[in-house]
């Protein structure tokens, strides 16, 4: 049995339907067999301001427009305290933490297709982040058309119609777009991102994320 070297901070990514939840609860699974003390959490969420935060984020009335500013202030708002309330105090107990989503959503949804400045966001997002930084990013990289069917796939078993966010209806362009997006940014920072293919098995991908944290000493 592996034993942890040292707490980590991990991030993970992808589109809508990319099986991120699966893949998280598995990873988790796996990191447990190797004695790793963690935790698993989300944004927006984590914390019970920040899921009542989440819920406006996902569910803004049809009535009125929910301008990209306001996406990125609430998602900030929600990381603040995410952050400060839990993901630093779990580090600082030498826990690890697996977050899904996390600055990278934001750069995706609000920046490159939002079309908010660089500029405004890395000044919001330095003073929520609180000095953590991210060790290791899994995009999860997903046919967009998959995705979205995944997605379909999801609605019609569980029955639930809320199971379908406002993200999830934006039409197949948009979510191409999004996958482009973070292609880019795991292209520009190869050292902290990870690209595993979603059309692989959610086991196999979970070996390749733990043999990537062999590679990097983390376990």
């Amino acid at each position: 049995m592996k034993r942890q070297e040292k707490t980590f901070f991990v991030t993970v990514e992808g589109g809508e339907g990319a099986g991120k939840s699966l893949f998280i609860k598995k990873l988790s699974a796996a990191l447990a067999k190797c004695s790793v003390e963690h935790i698993t959490t989300r944004e927006p969420g984590g914390t019970i301001i920040a899921e009542k935060l989440r819920d406006i984020f996902h569910e803004a009335p049809a009535s009125e427009e929910f301008t990209t500013e306001a996406e990125f202030f609430i998602v900030s708002a929600a990381r603040a305290q995410h952050v400060k309330n839990k993901i630093l105090p779990s580090l600082k107990k030498g826990l690890s933490v697996i977050c899904d989503r996390f600055v990278d959503s934001s750069s995706v949804y609000q920046g490159t297709l939002g079309g908010l400045s660089k500029s405004l966001m890395e000044s919001v997002s330095m003073s929520c982040l609180f000095g953590v930084q991210i060790d290791v990013t899994f995009l999860l990289d997903c046919d967009p058309a998959i995705g979205l069917a995944r997605v379909e796939e999801r609605v019609q078993i569980s029955g639930n119609s809320s199971d379908k966010t406002r993200f999830d209806a934006k039409p197949l362009e948009y979510h191409k777009k999004i996958r482009e997006a973070f292609l880019a940014l795991a292209q520009k920072e190869p050292s902290r991102f990870k690209i595993l293919d979603s059309n692989k098995s959610p086991d196999k991908l979970v070996e390749e994320a733990i043999q990537h944290l062999e590679r990097l000493s983390f376990l």
